[in-house]
């Protein structure tokens, strides 16, 4: 059935108006914007990617899903980008540390707009060669886990980390706890 071109021009121009509304009335963005589930799914996705270029050294794979103004928060000190920037370099200058473990996985999560906040799980391990002495033969693991609040932003490149807060993090060398940073790996109660 075709309806008059007059009819059909005035159901045309209705259409047109009322996207025109939805498009100035701010509802076309929100309708457009991320899913919460698809939001969560897509910022696991980008921990993978982060985990799986830290297990193969490839730092400006890894940094690249961060925001250039991130800052992390662990115990009262922020580190920002550039300094973890510089870590990774000092670690890639040292090919007998070995990543062998990185994982993340989202606890808790909740999206506003372009916002998303996150409560995520880390498991993360590294090798290397032990000191001298009588264990020196056996590679040492420095094994960690922890639980961060992270603040991503989605921009033009996606979903950006731009921020995370520590909440608590414990270590381990060769099963046994460890603080890094204390004189001789501390041995204390973990943080």
């Amino acid at each position: 059935m075709h309806l008059p071109v007059s009819r059909r021009n005035a159901r045309m121009s209705a259409v047109i108006v009322a996207t025109a509304a939805l498009l100035l009335s701010g509802a076309a963005p929100a309708a457009l914007a991320d899913a919460p589930s698809e939001a969560r799914k897509t910022i696991q996705a980008t921990y993978n990617k982060i985990n799986a270029a830290t297990l193969r050294r490839d730092t400006k794979t890894a940094l690249a899903c961060y925001a250039d103004n991130f800052t992390a928060t662990a115990n009262g000190q922020t580190i920002t980008k550039a300094q973890i920037q510089q870590l990774q370099a000092q670690m890639l200058a040292m090919p007998q540390i070995k990543p062998t473990k990185a994982t993340s996985a989202i606890q808790k999560f909740t999206l506003k707009g372009g916002t998303a906040t996150c409560t995520v799980h880390n498991v993360s391990a590294v090798q290397m060669p032990a000191p001298g002495g009588a264990q020196a033969d056996k590679p040492m693991v420095i094994a960690s886990e922890s639980s961060a609040q992270d603040t991503w932003k989605k921009s033009g490149k996606g979903w950006l980390l731009a921020r995370s807060n520590v909440l608590w993090a414990k270590s381990t060398m060769n099963g046994k706890p460890f603080i890094p940073g204390a004189p001789g790996g501390g041995g204390g109660r973990p943080r």
